[in-house]
């Protein structure tokens, strides 16, 4: 009997062994939990980040496609006007209602060739450079426009109609 009472007390001190061993451990399962809501507030956190920053490409996205879309806009009215350009009007231009020299002080003049602007024929005209000042800084000379065409031949187009452009300052330097 005293064997099955050492046995016992034997077993019994192992086993409050191993108890103590695991409730020695549960605080080592507490900080991984610990550990792990950290870890997922950080993914959260990081998942919010992402979230901003698709956001924030969406955007950005959108603002490009609309760039896009301006360019392609562009490029139309680009097509158009290249088109234009490979026609050009073959009636003469009409004598010019007044000739006004221009104005004194010039930087330098330069003679601008014939061409369409916006759909409209501007032929050969002389445009005059000036420093900054009040009344602008160019001085273009009087040029008739042909506002109003017809195909007579490929790339030959007749004006049929001629509107008079007076001699003018202009505030921004163009070339037209």
């Amino acid at each position: 009997m005293k064997i099955w009472t050492s046995i016992k007390v034997s077993l019994l001190i192992t086993i409050l062994f191993f108890c103590t061993q695991i409730f020695a451990q549960e605080p080592d399962w507490q900080q991984q939990n610990a550990d792990l809501a950290a870890e997922k507030a950080d993914t959260a956190k990081k998942n919010a980040e992402t979230e901003s920053i698709n956001a924030d490409t969406a955007a950005q996205n959108a603002n490009t496609a609309e760039q896009n879309a301006n360019t392609s806009a562009r490029n139309a009215n680009t097509a158009e006007q290249n088109a234009n350009t490979l026609s050009k009007i073959v009636t003469p231009v009409p004598a010019p209602k007044e000739v006004k020299p221009a104005p004194t002080g010039f930087v330098n003049c330069f003679v601008v060739q014939a061409g369409w602007v916006n759909n409209v024929w501007v032929p050969e005209h002389r445009v005059c450079k000036y420093s900054p000042s009040q009344e602008g800084v160019a001085w273009v000379e009087g040029y008739w426009a042909c506002t109003t065409y017809k195909t007579i031949e490929h790339r030959k187009d007749e004006c049929t109609n001629w509107d008079w452009k007076p001699g003018h300052w202009v505030k921004t330097f163009e070339v037209y």
